[in-house]
């Protein structure tokens, strides 16, 4: 039996200056797996992060979140894929 992998998304335009409350904004929508908040050059948070959720609560979430105001910015959410990393990587 093949076990299915977690579906992802990305949360995008997420206020710089606010706590993760996108958590809160996702977990309604079934177990989270992880949350990925890429860093900047100089360590800091650029604005958006990955999530993984059960794959049959993507869209649910994606058309959940996507158009939600967050202290008065607005979150587009999408489906990603997974990318291959580069050898020297």
């Amino acid at each position: 039996m093949s076990e299915e992998r977690p579906g992802k998304i990305v949360i995008l335009n997420i206020p710089y200056a606010t706590p993760p409350e996108e958590r809160a904004l996702v977990e309604p929508f079934g177990p989270v797996y992880s949350f990925h908040y890429p860093a900047n050059h100089m360590g800091g948070f650029r604005g958006f992060c990955f999530v993984e959720l059960d794959e049959q609560q993507v869209e649910a979430a994606i058309s959940g979140i996507h158009g939600v105001e967050l202290h008065h910015r607005c979150l587009r959410c999408e489906r990603t894929v997974d990318k291959p990393r580069k050898p020297w990587l």
